[in-house]
């Protein structure tokens, strides 16, 4: 560096410290945030921390140490071949104002989004595509399922399909088909003839489906008094009474616990979709509901609600 140019970087250097409250100059406890109100600079402030200190400028920041570029945390869902897709996260180089969201479908497919709203339109996007996904999945299984003893994609199958089988005990047997879905084998032996034919109309095939565990307040008590109980709520199954005394019940139908002894009975599977389509939607209706009970509170607080 010649003479004229290293007097060219003390008067820069002289112009930058001379903006700054002469308090203030050298002090190691200036915040990103008091540089960026005490400099005419249109520039983004880099500012000198710990390796590991906190960001000064953005509680929502996760970056550490001297930055300029703010990141929030990153939502993704992780890709086997691309690393990630559907990634999201608050940005922005400004060292004061509001962030944007940073979105990303996949491949690079960056967009920018400057309110909720237009995420929460991706979302519903998204939701949508997984339920034709979700189509698709059962289609193929019916493909396969009506392949018979070769799968479109595979080796042969030479497994043939399950039966059940009751027999009495002077030998007489019944038998019938026990699709892949259910989850015990009703079959029996050394039945009482004269009772086998009450056992056939018993024969039932379930599968039970995973439900969320909720503390729901409701008249459970002595008396319908109210009481705090443990309940799965929203719990779906799939049952079939091959011989059943009701026709509708012989072939395979679900029906929904919404809470205990409430349940929304003898389904087919547009009426699930159709369900499972609107409680998609209500967490949406919850999820708002939590950013405006967070508001809610923040704003009693503030006003001094809370006497």
């Amino acid at each position: 560096m010649n003479a004229t140019e290293t007097e060219f970087f003390r008067a820069f250097a002289g112009r930058v410290r001379d903006q700054l409250p002469t308090a203030r100059r050298g002090d190691p406890t200036m915040s990103a945030t008091d540089i960026a109100e005490t400099t005419n600079t249109a520039v983004p402030v880099t500012f000198q921390a710990a390796p590991d200190a906190p960001c000064e400028a953005y509680p929502w920041c996760v970056e550490k140490g001297a930055h300029v570029d703010h990141f929030g945390r990153r939502v993704a869902l992780p890709s086997s071949d691309r690393g990630m897709v559907l990634e999201a996260h608050l940005y922005t180089d400004q060292p004061s104002g509001v962030p944007v969201i940073d979105y990303d479908r996949g491949i690079d497919d960056w967009r920018e989004f400057t309110s909720g709203d237009e995420l929460r339109a991706e979302v519903a996007q998204v939701r949508a595509h997984l339920v034709r996904l979700e189509a698709l999945a059962d289609e193929y299984d019916a493909v396969r399922e009506a392949a018979g003893a070769e799968t479109p994609s595979t080796s042969v199958r030479d497994e043939k399909p399950r039966q059940w089988t009751l027999r009495s005990d002077t030998g007489v047997t019944v038998f019938g088909y026990l699709p892949p879905w259910a989850e015990e084998d009703p079959s029996d032996d050394n039945i009482p003839v004269k009772k086998l034919r009450f056992r056939l109309s018993d024969i039932t095939h379930e599968r039970v489906y995973d439900a969320p565990q909720m503390t729901v307040r409701g008249p459970f008590g002595d008396d319908g008094a109210l009481e705090d109980v443990d309940s799965r709520v929203f719990a779906p199954q799939i049952w079939c009474g091959p011989h059943s005394d009701y026709p509708e019940e012989r072939q395979p139908y679900a029906f929904i616990t919404v809470l205990e002894e409430c349940v929304i009975d003898h389904l087919g599977p547009q009426e699930v979709a159709d369900i499972a389509g609107k409680l998609r939607a209500q967490a949406d209706v919850l999820d708002q509901a939590a950013i405006d009970l967070a508001a809610a509170r923040a704003d009693w607080d503030a006003n001094g609600g809370a006497l």
